[in-house]
């Protein structure tokens, strides 16, 4: 399992920096100090290693911010829940950068079958996201009434334009209020 993420690891961040067309399997074995027929025993073809790093960019975002919003217990208000969110999300910008940097740079690159791929596994992350919004809209944390799902999108632009560079904890919390108070969750 050490290998696999390994190579996950190394596929984001050559994604990230030459994005998918530019990008061979060679240069990923490069990057995870592997022969390049090592990487089939993982991965059978590109597509299903640019499948991977895509989906588990997602699953691991996912994570982080469950596992945030869920620390706050039940009784949390949806505005704690929803900053709780936006931290987490900001902090899984950092923590997942390269993961992050590939999807933006690699997603319109990937033929039509993995990105409706991404596209699926993104979905769970969306809903939850749009539930999030949903709550703290009927709590009245946000005035406006528009669709959680034009304000979970309007919320990941100004989350994602945030990204800051892996380890630096004060740029994303001072981020994550930022975000927080544009949109008038906090003080």
């Amino acid at each position: 399992m050490q290998t696999r993420q390994k190579i996950l690891d190394a596929a984001a961040r050559v994604f990230a920096a030459r994005g998918f067309n530019s990008t061979s399997l060679n240069d990923i074995a490069t990057a995870a100090s592997m022969k390049s027929g090592s990487l089939y025993f993982h991965f059978e073809s590109k597509d299903v290693l640019i499948s991977e790093v895509l989906r588990e960019g997602v699953v691991r975002s996912l994570s982080i911010v469950k596992e945030a919003v869920d620390a706050l217990g039940d009784r949390s208000s949806a505005r704690a829940r929803i900053c709780a969110a936006i931290a987490a999300h900001v902090g899984a910008l950092s923590s997942l950068a390269s993961y992050a940097a590939a999807v933006l740079r690699i997603v319109e690159e990937v033929s039509p079958e993995l990105r409706a791929s991404f596209r699926s596994n993104n979905r769970q992350y969306a809903e939850y996201w749009n539930d999030l919004v949903a709550r703290a809209q009927q709590e009245g944390a946000f005035v406006s009434p528009a669709d959680p799902r034009h304000i979970r999108r309007v919320l990941f632009g100004a989350m994602n334009a945030t990204m800051v560079n892996q380890g630096q904890a004060a740029a994303e919390d001072e981020s994550a209020r930022l975000v927080a108070r544009l949109f008038g969750l906090a003080d």
